[in-house]
């Protein structure tokens, strides 16, 4: 990368980034960093962001920048979803092997529906692993959404898929860790922006439980499981 100096610092202030100090510490980070990638990133909608999480994987991830500039597809994808959610770059700066999921080899622009939304989801082992592939299934909605690949309705309709999957992969966890499951009948109804596939990426997910006793149960003891 350039070297720091005033005129640095300058020309990255006027590119848009907020404090050029940061951003020559960031792309020090970085290493050697061409003027067409500063350039890529001074384009998203928050470059300080963009240019913080960047710096962030690349401690975790060797040759990150020579990706960037032999994919630029990946660069593409990767730069607008760190500079337009914080929570995603953060989230790839703890997952770091997620970054592939966003390479031209592995990124798939098609949804995959509700039925391969649920398989994925109901893979998970725990309640861990259930959040982390929840988010790692909203970087695919994210990326394809600001990549302009999917419409507004189809991306409100996958997140509702997306929450509906884990919904009921969370269901089938809690069903293994609780005493007389089978004791009772469970339903989850959706509600609101849920139940209409509409939902948007900061909305909660509106849901009802309702539960009835098997027949020949003890109903306390259906209460107590289905509680």
């Amino acid at each position: 990368m350039p070297q720091p100096s005033p005129e640095l610092a300058k020309r990255l202030t006027r590119k848009g980034f907020q404090s050029a100090d940061t951003a020559m510490d960031n792309l020090a980070e970085l290493g050697e960093v061409s003027d067409d990638l500063i350039d890529a990133i001074a384009r998203v909608a928050d470059p300080d962001i963009a240019l913080a999480a960047l710096a962030g994987i690349a401690q975790k991830r060797d040759g990150l920048v020579d990706e960037l500039a032999t994919d630029r597809a990946f660069a593409k994808r990767l730069l607008v979803v760190l500079g337009t959610s914080q929570a995603m770059g953060d989230f790839l700066c703890r997952h770091v092997d997620f970054v592939d999921d966003l390479t031209t080899d592995a990124f798939r622009s098609d949804p995959p529906g509700d039925e391969e939304l649920r398989k994925r989801m109901a893979r998970s082992g725990d309640p861990d692993e259930l959040r982390v592939n929840y988010h790692r299934e909203l970087l695919h909605i994210a990326t394809r959404d600001l990549d302009g690949l999917t419409d507004f309705q189809t991306s409100s309709a996958e997140i509702a898929d997306l929450a509906g999957a884990t919904v009921s992969a969370a269901l089938t966890l809690a069903t293994a860790d609780t005493d007389n499951a089978d004791q009772c009948r469970l339903a989850v109804i959706a509600m609101g922006k849920c139940g209409g596939r509409e939902l948007n990426y900061i909305s909660d997910v509106d849901v009802i439980f309702v539960y009835e006793p098997i027949e020949g149960a003890d109903p306390q003891v259906a209460l107590r499981a289905a509680g």
